[in-house]
């Protein structure tokens, strides 16, 4: 079977590129299909403000004319380490050489844009959707987690990029509370002079927007994968957590009037059955941030206690920590503490590029 890689550069392709993940999991019971319109959304710049900061280029591998798998390649201008570069958008049917002549062509773009390493899949960069699922495929994905049919790893593997790093979910029970040794802590802190933790209000979303700016920002620089939110990317987040997310599971601390840390949980939706047909009302730790000046003072387990407090309250059953890093030591101490469930794995792939010799003709793209 012959297989072509072209740019998407006409209707038709943008067409094909956009329905395809419909023909791949067509017969996959997880698989939850975007809502209507939702990847025009995605990859409009006027619509999402991350592409606002990008060079994004889109590739379709065709067999006939008839599609048989896509990608995207993406340079982000804040991504502090300037010789990397993103692939994301990946879907393929289990088709090795295809997937390999895709992610060739993304390299090869990525080159000719005088990137040195490949980093993926990230869809469009480290703070969206980041990660092939390699572990975890009996249950459906949480909110905003990737998804993908098992064999993607093995496209990966075979195309030859290897691992950098896997990012870890655990999930939790309402029943669960903080050992000992943590409570204790907390109770320790929850003394700390000037100490307030309250909910998001969106009756002010610009300066609610600003402080998750500035604690994601502070929180997170030295973090793998670590990329700038703007203003703009902030002030979507906080519309979209308005839309889908609830007040209570959205947590801000405070030392006297300057914000410290937050943890922001999504519900999901809609609401699940477990095997006895009893209703699951669970929720995704999406993001859970202290500035390095107070993480001396308990503040992570401080906004545990009030969150797990606080899910109890308001009906949740349970929920998923997701996606720690794998040598993010210290988060990864406190999630393992209150549970050792570990229930999906994602990893992250990379690969060192090739100089490009632009005085070379390049090739055609088919096998």
């Amino acid at each position: 079977m012959a297989f072509k890689v072209t740019p998407v550069d006409n209707p038709l392709y943008w067409s094909q590129f956009l329905s395809l993940p419909r023909e791949v999991y067509r017969n996959d019971p997880i698989w939850t299909p975007p809502g209507p319109g939702a990847e025009h959304v995605q990859l409009n710049p006027a619509r999402n403000p991350v592409l606002r900061h990008q060079r994004i280029k889109l590739f379709l591998a065709l067999s006939e004319g008839h599609p048989v798998g896509r990608i995207a390649t993406i340079i982000d201008e804040f991504n502090p380490r300037a010789d990397t570069g993103f692939f994301g958008c990946f879907e393929c049917f289990n088709e090795p050489v295809a997937a390999r002549l895709l992610f060739d062509q993304a390299a090869r773009w990525l080159a000719e844009q005088g990137v040195a390493i490949m980093v993926g899949p990230a869809t469009f960069n480290t703070n969206q959707k980041v990660g092939f699922l390699l572990e975890g495929f009996d249950s459906a994905p949480s909110h905003m987690m990737p998804y993908n049919p098992p064999y993607y790893g093995s496209l990966a593997d075979s195309a030859g990029l290897v691992k950098l790093t896997d990012l870890l979910s655990y999930r939790w029970g309402i029943e669960q509370t903080l050992p000992a040794s943590m409570a204790a802590v907390a109770a320790r802190a929850e003394g700390v002079p000037g100490l307030i933790v309250r909910r998001l209000d969106f009756h002010y979303p610009e300066r609610e927007a600003a402080i998750i700016r500035e604690l994601f920002n502070t929180s997170f620089v030295n973090n793998w994968g670590f990329i700038p939110l703007t203003m703009a990317e902030s002030m979507a987040m906080v519309g979209h957590l308005q839309q889908a997310g609830d007040p209570n599971l959205l947590l801000i601390a405070f030392i006297g009037q300057v914000p410290a840390g937050m943890l922001l949980g999504m519900p999901e939706t809609p609401p699940r059955r477990s095997a006895g047909d009893s209703l699951q009302r669970n929720i995704r730790v999406a993001i859970l941030a202290v500035k390095p000046k107070y993480r001396n003072r308990g503040l992570h387990t401080v906004l545990m206690l009030r969150f797990i407090e606080s899910c109890r309250k308001h009906g949740y059953t349970g929920g998923e920590l997701s996606q720690m890093d794998e040598n993010n030591i210290i988060i990864k101490k406190i999630v393992t503490a209150i549970t050792g469930n570990l229930i999906k794995r994602y990893r992250v792939y990379q690969k060192k590029l090739q100089p490009i010799d632009h005085n070379l003709r390049p090739g055609t793209g088919t096998v």
